[in-house]
């Protein structure tokens, strides 16, 4: 494997932590590099337990020469192949209980070279359990032996074990360090690659880590070579085109991005995630900052930083969690009048763009005659006029047992006219009657007839 191969043996392999390793090759040069025991926290693969035992390394070597591990001492050959008896290596994920804690403190021999006594290398220290590290504490403040922890999570570490340890931060290199380490290694192992712009791609897409850099030089290797088209095919580069894609569309409010982010086939945290660097690599752009991610994703039209808002919080999400997320900000954005207004500038422009049709030759509207003062007199005498008389119609009526009915009666007023007799009953003709209740009923079927008529 080449990421074994090519594993740094010496402080000047070691790139992108040259202020770390200042200061421990001034601590070797001065005699006070046993004083302490140290902890190395950092991203992954960046050369944080690499460094620890190089550090252990000339801690013990024989033939130490300007703060450098010879490499070639019994010493520094021990600790290269897991064999020393004053440097062990111990994997805290897998034995990061307290027993293994006590137990690994209690069988320190206490045996001191001339330059250093046992040391302990934890790795994946995050992982010791809280009794682990109160046990641990002890024997760190004791100096019974010296520790020297690597961790991603290096706020997982107890404070008070912090408080006693020099702490150093662990960072990516650069880009331009990154690159010429992978393409020195393909130059030793003779192997062809299109350009330097593949070799960039292949850092960027490995998020600028040199061990995942290196796994993958050696991963296209078997594929075939380091070109364009493995690395598109390695690193799914066609799935990060697609999700720039779609979150331009929505940019522009355009409704088919949904359709493209389900058709991403990647894991729903990939999905998070990635919108998650899209949206801060566009701010970073607008902003005039660097971004180590503009070759990938693009500046998108409008604002999309409050999606960050509801999408950060969201804990293990599928696609269509951040599909209806990305949903409910467009919907809001279309409420807010948001959305019409960009499609109204989107038209604006749309229309300032010349359209190829056939000229089309328009006849020049012909100008009306001048108005003479005698038309304008006119005017004024017919507006000056009075509007007129509206003839009133004639209303019909009769009369039907002393009291009149005519054409313009309404429901209300007919109620009115029609009065209940005192007597109780069931014939409909004495139920009712008109007016006057001394006289004789008009029956119902002929008011009726009678009224019809004044329609």
């Amino acid at each position: 494997m080449l990421d074994t191969k090519y594993r740094p043996n010496k402080f000047s392999s070691v790139i992108g932590n040259d202020g770390t390793i200042n200061v421990i090759q001034a601590r070797l040069k001065n005699g006070t590099i046993n004083n302490q025991s140290y902890m190395f926290g950092g991203p992954r693969g960046c050369g944080k337990t690499t460094l620890a035992r190089i550090t252990a390394m000339a801690m013990v070597c024989e033939n130490l020469q300007d703060a450098e591990p010879c490499g070639e001492c019994e010493q520094c050959k021990a600790v290269l192949d897991g064999s020393s008896q004053h440097v062990t290596e111990v994997d805290a994920a897998s034995y990061g209980t307290v027993e293994n804690v006590r137990g690994m403190i209690d069988n320190a021999s206490y045996y001191y070279t001339s330059k250093a006594s046992n040391i302990y290398i934890l790795d994946e220290a995050q992982r010791l359990s809280a009794a682990a590290q109160d046990a641990l504490l002890k024997a760190i403040e004791d100096r019974k032996i010296h520790v020297m922890l690597c961790t991603t999570e290096p706020h997982k570490i107890k404070k008070p074990i912090r408080s006693r340890v020099e702490e150093y931060c662990i960072k990516k290199p650069s880009e331009v360090q990154l690159v010429n380490r992978i393409k020195k290694i393909c130059i030793d192992e003779k192997v062809p690659f299109d350009d330097v712009r593949t070799l960039v791609t292949i850092a960027k897409m490995s998020d600028m880590i040199p061990r995942s850099s290196i796994i993958a030089i050696d991963t296209l290797v078997n594929m075939g070579g380091v070109n364009k088209s493995n690395v598109d095919d390695l690193f799914n580069v066609s799935d990060y085109r697609m999700l720039d894609d779609a979150l331009y569309k929505l940019s522009v409010f355009d409704k088919l991005a949904f359709d493209v982010i389900e058709k991403i086939n990647q894991s729903p945290e990939w999905l998070k995630q990635n919108i998650i660097t899209a949206i801060s690599n566009d701010i970073r752009l607008k902003l005039g900052l660097s971004s180590q991610y503009k070759y990938i994703y693009s500046k998108y039209e409008s604002d999309l930083s409050s999606i960050l808002d509801e999408l950060v919080p969201l804990n293990k999400p599928n696609v269509y969690d951040i599909v209806a997320l990305l949903i409910g900000w467009f919907v809001k954005m279309e409420k807010s009048g948001y959305v019409k207004t960009v499609a109204t500038n989107v038209q604006v422009v749309q229309n300032a763009i010349p359209q190829r049709e056939p000229s089309v030759v328009q006849e020049k509207p012909q100008k009306s005659p001048p108005v003479s003062n005698a038309t304008e007199t006119k005017k004024e005498q017919e507006r000056a006029a009075p509007e007129p008389r509206q003839v009133a119609k004639k209303t019909r009526s009769i009369e039907v047992d002393g009291i009149k009915f005519n054409d313009s009666e309404s429901l209300t007023t007919l109620d009115g006219k029609i009065k209940p007799i005192e007597n109780d009953t069931k014939d409909i003709n004495e139920v009712y009657s008109m007016g006057d209740t001394s006289t004789t009923p008009m029956p119902v079927m002929d008011f009726i007839s009678e009224f019809k008529k004044l329609q």
